[in-house]
């Protein structure tokens, strides 16, 4: 269900409910699906500001390309639960686009936060576009959700590589190429069982820097620093880095978890 607030649109909601394939063994929404649902929004919302993925395409032959994601989670959803994520533009420089989201759970509370830096890119060169008639249509409509901008994630030293693996079918969009949410994936399936039953993320924050097509082999690296764990994604072919990825984790029971509802 979504809900529009205001004429200008200065944010847009959408409710989901979160199903049992959306959660891990201790039924809490994964971090990927929550990107999935946040992806989703902001989909929507460009659609209803006429500058969605099918009118871009039609218009220009251009689609959107997401270069910079950064989540913090506040509390934890879970299986059952309801929750509202509200995304809104920041305006641009004309090439690139800035969007923010919120999760609220059902009563309202802050369960966590995101930002993004969008370009356009056309489809037969791969080439960012800078696009000034589009960007009076990408407003400036509500506030920042983090105090600093999202910068570039230093690349890491003598990271430990895990074993190449084909880009799979599951992982590709419409745009054929591999998925947002698909490069956090492959960094989260990265780590042990044992690793991921112990902890959890408090903060995950990506750089987009290449884009990764067809069936590239491709290896996960990683590497510890300053409390927050680096990951990397290379295309094995080209050895082009094509994701840098930062991730705080923290033991599982120091993050609320918001409470199983009583019909469960």
């Amino acid at each position: 269900m979504k809900n529009i607030q205001g004429n200008l649109q200065r944010a847009y909601s959408v409710d989901y409910n979160i199903l049992s394939y959306h959660c891990d063994s201790f039924t809490d929404l994964r971090v990927s699906a929550l990107c999935t649902f946040m992806q989703e929004s902001a989909w929507l919302h460009s659609d209803h500001m006429g500058i969605g993925w099918k009118i871009l395409m039609n218009e220009s032959n251009c689609f959107w390309a997401l270069t910079r994601l950064k989540i913090r989670i506040l509390k934890i959803p879970r299986w059952g639960d309801t929750i509202t994520v509200t995304t809104w533009s920041r305006g641009t420089d004309s090439i690139q686009f800035f969007r923010d989201w919120r999760i609220f759970d059902a009563k309202g509370v802050l369960c966590a936060v995101g930002s993004s830096v969008w370009i356009i890119m056309d489809t037969e060169h791969r080439q960012v576009q800078r696009n000034s008639s589009l960007a009076l249509r990408f407003p400036l409509q509500g506030e920042q959700v983090f105090l600093e901008k999202l910068r570039k994630i230093p690349s890491l030293h003598a990271p430990v590589f895990s074993h190449p693996a084909p880009i799979r079918y599951s992982e590709l969009d419409m745009n054929m190429h591999m998925n947002n949410v698909s490069y956090l994936i492959r960094f989260l399936d990265s780590e042990t069982f044992l690793f991921r039953n112990e902890n959890r993320i408090r903060e995950a924050e990506l750089n987009f820097l290449h884009e990764a097509t067809g069936e590239v082999p491709i290896s996960v690296g990683k590497a510890d620093r300053d409390g927050a764990r680096y990951y990397t994604l290379v295309s094995e072919l080209q050895k082009t880095e094509l994701c840098r990825g930062k991730i705080i984790w923290e033991p599982r029971d120091e993050i609320p978890r918001s409470p199983m509802s009583s019909s469960r």
